[in-house]
């Protein structure tokens, strides 16, 4: 045997030299446990993908038909914080004078065409006063002095009310119905009138978030149709993620329509799960879809490629969703509006990650030969050139991290100086509020003189 040539049995027994082509290669590690269990699970969403659609489409479909009455019990988002100076202060009101109740309103009149002082004005408010004082959730009434240069056409009377927050919420709408109805009446409809107060203030509010909301998804879901085109190239591997999103919102909405038979529901939680449940959406579908293509380029079939882009990039999306669970931490603070930011939240994260796991692999598997559909122009760059300019940027990157990093961080904190201005308070958006009969009062009660 020559000198400096080593031999070695095979595993089969056989000799063969080193470095040959008979010499065993190294064994590829194995996937995790975890990673495993995603690409099983994607695997059989692919398979059965019939069935897969069927169940998110009967969720879908169920949610839908919860959301009128989702809609009906949607209270606006709580105010108070146990154990505040101004629930401590509201406490000792109610007990020293329980007659102003837990809360204070102002009833405000108008008129165009009376003064304050006439007759049909004072009868429309005598009438009012009346009504209201014989409900059982209504206090004291007391009517408040005009004030020199305050508008002739307007006047107010302090209302306590009684009941705890949601209570007083759900009671509004019938005491301003009864209100308006009895200054109507009494006045020919020549004198009107409104409540003024921290409830229905924040009623309506919710009522224009409701309306925000209807103008962001008109806005948005399109503005996102066009980018996912532009960025993925077709108008078929568009579709997913947006079908992912949709079915995502719908149930997540229905979850939270269920959960509004065990606690209260208010409209920012609506808000927050649909827009959490869009951009959770489309993230999460996007890194399984671009994970799916290219398994599909190095020749697996639909249905292993689906299980290997659940495998990889499912890991990233069970992990992302795991932080954004963690908000459910969140529940044990003993402030209301926390807690239902926070189950709004786990809803959300949980509803659309179970969604992209199973519904977007039988999405791919079935329109796999449909993803390439509407192809896009390609730029006059090519493809070629783009991925090496990407690949350009991430190289010089990875060269300087430091100051890479050095950069984003004074960009972060530069982004962050106006929380230095904040200032904690009760707001009320006047802008959002304008319009409304609510607006108006409080327009014409901040001319009158009296603080607030």
């Amino acid at each position: 045997m020559p000198v400096g040539v080593r031999r070695r049995r095979s595993r089969h027994g056989g000799v063969a030299a080193a470095g040959s082509p008979a010499a065993p290669r190294p064994q590829q590690g194995h996937p995790g446990a975890g990673a495993a269990a995603l690409g099983r699970l994607g695997r059989a969403a692919a398979r059965r993908g019939r069935l897969v659609l069927a169940v998110w489409l009967f969720l879908a479909a169920g949610s839908v038909m919860l959301l009128p009455g989702l809609m009906q019990r949607l209270a606006p988002p709580s105010l108070e914080v146990p154990g505040s100076r101004s629930a401590a202060a509201a406490a000792m009101i109610a007990r020293g004078l329980p007659e102003l109740g837990e809360e204070q309103m102002l009833l405000a009149f108008a008129s165009a065409r009376l003064d304050a002082g006439e007759p049909r004005f004072q009868q429309a408010m005598a009438a009012t006063v009346d009504t209201l004082a014989a409900r059982q959730d209504i206090g004291a009434l007391l009517p408040l002095p005009e004030i020199d240069g305050g508008h002739p056409g307007h006047a107010y009377v302090l209302s306590g009310v009684h009941g705890d927050e949601l209570t007083r919420q759900r009671n509004l709408p019938d005491q301003l119905a009864s209100a308006r109805q009895a200054a109507r009446d009494a006045s020919a409809g020549a004198v009107s009138v409104t409540i003024l107060g921290v409830s229905r203030a924040f009623a309506q509010m919710a009522h224009t978030d409701m309306a925000d909301l209807r103008s962001m998804e008109a806005v948005t879901v399109p503005v996102a149709a066009l980018l996912l085109v532009f960025g993925l190239g077709t108008v078929g591997a568009a579709v997913v993620p947006l079908v992912v999103g949709g079915a995502a919102i719908m149930t997540g909405a229905g979850a939270l329509a269920v959960a509004g038979t065990l606690v209260p529901i208010d409209s920012t939680m609506l808000t927050y799960t649909v827009t959490m449940s869009l951009g959770l959406g489309l993230d999460y579908t996007l890194l399984i879809l671009l994970r799916y293509r290219q398994a599909r380029r190095a020749g697996l079939t639909p249905v292993v490629a689906a299980g290997r882009a659940t495998a990889t990039a499912g890991g990233t999306v069970a992990w992302c969703g795991a932080v954004v669970v963690t908000s459910c931490a969140l529940l044990v603070v003993g402030v209301p509006w926390a807690r239902s930011l926070a189950l709004a939240g786990t809803l959300a994260a949980l509803v659309t990650l179970a969604a992209a796991l199973t519904l977007g692999p039988a999405l791919l598997a079935r329109l796999d030969r449909r993803l390439e559909w509407g192809r896009m122009p390609r730029w006059r760059t090519g493809r070629g050139t783009e991925r090496r300019a990407w690949l350009r940027g991430a190289e010089h990157l990875m060269r300087r991290p430091r100051r890479y990093a050095v950069a984003a961080a004074t960009a972060l904190l530069l982004a962050a100086a106006p929380v230095l201005h904040l200032r904690l308070g009760l707001h009320y958006d006047r802008d959002a509020l304008a319009g409304t009969d609510i607006g108006a009062g409080l327009a014409s009660w901040s001319g009158t003189g009296w603080p607030g």
